[in-house]
């Protein structure tokens, strides 16, 4: 690497560096931003269990935020904890279902720290760069941010021994979204087979070093944190898991989002699914459950799918059926782009099996 090559690199994180401290001065002098955080400080109770602590190289800590998640929350911790996650900070928003006994039960054997939110507001955001800062004073080096409905992975190692790896700042996890093939399949966790769509999600999300200046973006979908980038992760992401549930969490995010009063546009998928009548809500529903796009559903099938119970992988993909689908899809692509006049590749693929000699 020449001399010329390394000082623009240098040059170039110090400007990332600066602009992160700029972020964070420009945060904490907007009067919306710092009345959020005196807010959300104001109601977070944290545990007794968070100690403080000098940061542990390699130490990977995950936190989230969570509300009425009983059917889902518990596979979620867990799979993080196989995965290798050294503690988790959780803080859970006014739940009714008794996902809060959930996470005591499972706090009394496990390393997980339950805090309670007491603001009923959205603004994940902010509560979220709170919890990835007491993270960090509890020594994290990696903090990831998730939400219950996500399963991380790693291509052939855990999620805590590709971070510990990483010669990154930001890791960036790119999600694939799950659909339940009938109502109520979670009852089978966790060998439920899923339809799995090929097709990435728009969104990423991220898991980064900590730092005491950093700020994560709504959604967790990224991170104002200089330092080097890179695309490693993946997520199996499970947005919908009951029509009840779906019903539901829109009526919660619409809620909490204008509680927050957040500007307009923000989270305005939630108000409007919620809006819609029951009856329309249900066609969605019977829309993803059949593997069709449905209007109003921000996560909704794009395709093309395979059947797969990710739940049971200990690593992303460990049989390489996902890669083997991609890449038949691409020759597939290559091929009809060279028949076809127009150029254009279908994207008519039909549902398959998890099954090595299956054909997508």
């Amino acid at each position: 690497m020449s001399r010329l090559t390394v000082a623009r690199s240098w040059v170039g994180q110090q400007r990332n560096w600066i602009g992160q401290q700029r972020n964070w001065i420009r945060e904490r002098r907007n009067p919306r931003r710092r009345d959020a955080v005196r807010s959300a400080q104001q109601h977070l109770r944290l545990p007794r269990t968070l100690s403080r602590s000098r940061k542990q190289r390699g130490s990977v800590w995950a936190v989230s935020i969570v509300k009425n998640e009983i059917d889902v929350v518990e596979w979620s911790i867990r799979h993080q904890l196989e995965q290798g996650i050294d503690a988790v900070l959780i803080a859970d928003n006014g739940s009714t279902d008794g996902t809060v006994d959930v996470l005591m039960d499972l706090a009394r054997d496990l390393p997980i720290h339950v805090a309670v939110d007491e603001w009923p507001a959205w603004d994940q955001a902010v509560k979220t760069t709170l919890l990835a800062g007491e993270a960090r004073r509890a020594g994290a080096d990696w903090v990831i941010p998730f939400d219950a409905d996500e399963f991380w992975f790693a291509p052939g190692v855990s999620v805590a021994e590709h971070l510990r790896r990483s010669r990154a700042t930001v890791e960036v996890a790119q999600m694939h979204n799950l659909f339940p093939l009938a109502d109520g399949a979670e009852a089978s966790w966790p060998k439920t087979v899923y339809r799995l769509d090929l097709t990435p999600s728009s969104y990423e999300k991220v898991a980064f070093r900590s730092h005491r200046t950093l700020s994560v973006s709504a959604g967790n979908h990224d991170v104002y944190r200089w330092g080097r980038r890179q695309t490693g992760l993946r997520i199996a992401h499970l947005p919908w898991r009951s029509f009840e549930q779906m019903e539901r969490k829109a009526a919660q995010g619409a809620a909490a989002t204008a509680a927050a009063g957040l500007p307009s546009g923000v989270n305005k998928h939630w108000a409007a699914l919620a809006a819609l009548p029951r009856e329309d809500q249900l066609q969605r529903w019977q829309q993803i459950l059949a593997g069709q796009p449905a209007d109003g559903a921000e996560w909704s099938p794009v395709g093309p799918f395979i059947e797969v119970s990710p739940l049971t992988w200990p690593t992303w993909d460990p049989d390489g059926l996902i890669a083997r689908h991609e890449g038949r899809h691409d020759n597939r692509g290559e091929r009809q782009q060279r028949s076809s006049p127009s150029g254009t590749p279908s994207q008519n693929v039909s549902p398959t099996r998890e099954a090595p000699e299956t054909t997508p």
